[in-house]
Formats: C-alpha cells, sequence, structure tokens
C-alpha cells in the first residue's frame, strides 16, 4: 500500500481539489485513494468518479474534514455510495452525507443507522413515509363488531417501516352505547329493521400511523 505522501503526489495528476486532498492525504480515508486506483476498470468505475465529483463541488472544503470523525464519516459514505446500485437511493446517501458534514456534530449524528435504511427500505415504503408527512398520521386499521377496514399491503409496509424505527403504531379503543336494533324479514330476505329499545356495548378499536422523531428526520432526506 502506498504511503500518504505517494499518493499524495499521484493524486495531483488524477484528481484536483478538495477530493484529492481528502481521499489522498489522511489515513481514514486511505482505502478510499485504494478503491479510486484499484476500480478504473471495474463495472462501478462510474460511481467511484461520480462521489468524487460530488465531494469536489462548491458545496464542501478540505477544512471540513479536519476531525477524525468527519474523515470516518466520509470513508462511510463513499463505501455506501460505490456499493448502492439504485441511483435514486445514491442521491439519497449524498443528501445524508451532506447534513453529516454541516451538521457540526458529527459523534451524534446516526450516520451508519440512516445508511442502513436506505439499504433496506423500497420505493412504496418510501411513498408511505412522504405521505404520512404531509397527512401528520394514517389510519390503518378500524373495526367494530360489524366489519374490520385494513389494506394489507399497506399495513404490512407499515409494520416493516415500524421494525426500521420510522414509524409507530397508535392503538386506540373504546365501548360505546347503542340502541340495539333488529332486523324484520320477509320471506328470508331482510326488509327493514327496527329499533328494540335495549342498549348494548360495542367495542370499537383502531390503529394509527405516526411518523417517529428518527423518521421526522430520514424523511427530510429522501424528499425529491
Amino acid at each position: 500500500m502506498m504511503d500518504n505522501s505517494q499518493a499524495c503526489a499521484e493524486t495531483n495528476g488524477v484528481l484536483s481539489g478538495v477530493a484529492g486532498v481528502i481521499l489522498s492525504c489522511n489515513p481514514i480515508s486511505g482505502f478510499m485513494w485504494n478503491v479510486w486506483k484499484d476500480q478504473q476498470d471495474a463495472k462501478w468505475k462510474y460511481r467511484v468518479k461520480e462521489f468524487m465529483r460530488y465531494i469536489s463541488s462548491g458545496d464542501f472544503s478540505a477544512d471540513l474534514f479536519k476531525s477524525e470523525s468527519s474523515q470516518d464519516g466520509l470513508a462511510l459514505s463513499f463505501r455506501a455510495f460505490i456499493q448502492q446500485r439504485n441511483k435514486q437511493k445514491r442521491k439519497y446517501i449524498k443528501s445524508i452525507f451532506f447534513e453529516f458534514i454541516k451538521s457540526g456534530a458529527e459523534e451524534d449524528f446516526e450516520l451508519e443507522r440512516n445508511f442502513d435504511v436506505v439499504e433496506k427500505i423500497s420505493k412504496e415504503q418510501t411513498e408511505i413515509l412522504r405521505n404520512l408527512y404531509i397527512t401528520g398520521t394514517v389510519l390503518l386499521v378500524s373495526e367494530n363488531t360489524f366489519q374490520k377496514e385494513v389494506d394489507t399491503v399497506y399495513y404490512s409496509n407499515s409494520k416493516y417501516l415500524e421494525s426500521l424505527g420510522l414509524v409507530y403504531i397508535e392503538f386506540y379503543s373504546e365501548v360505546r352505547m347503542e340502541e340495539e336494533y333488529e332486523a324484520d324479514y320477509e320471506g328470508g330476505v331482510v326488509a327493514s329493521t327496527h329499533l328494540t329499545g335495549r342498549d348494548i356495548a360495542r367495542l370499537e378499536t383502531s390503529e394509527t400511523l405516526v411518523l417517529s422523531d428518527f423518521g421526522k428526520e430520514f424523511i427530510q432526506y429522501i424528499q425529491e
């Protein structure tokens, strides 16, 4: 493995600006330089170049990467980016990385957790999050004595989002007293109904989907 001085010297002929300084001149990100060198002919070469162009943009300066935590975050972001095949998800990674660097609180920023969610979440699930962010809450299940209303696919996706810590489900139940009614039949068919004058208890339950604090943070990174 080349040392930092050799990497810096070679970088001048390949990269320029912030990218050259960051990728070759600190030990934390040393492996990134080796990936750049080794993957020139690999199928994911364009992802490496895409990331290089991004950190060479005017949004970043070498001063932002002086701390060990910021360098470590850069290395993690680089790895996540070049391993991600989905173009839209690479945009999410760049957005997360940008907020990480700009936060000034790199030690507290949940970088790995955000990248893990990006890897696991589906397009349909991101749409659920976006809609939930707009509406505030979504009624998942409504059930009473007579009927139960639930979209099983939506419910399954919501439970998965809950497992990722992006949402939580609020449960509600209430007993309502209502006057009983009976059906009047003619020829085996309900012709009418009438109230009996007796009160009966009916249980109503519901499940409502709500964004968690982490979900409110994550949704900012996946806005179109």
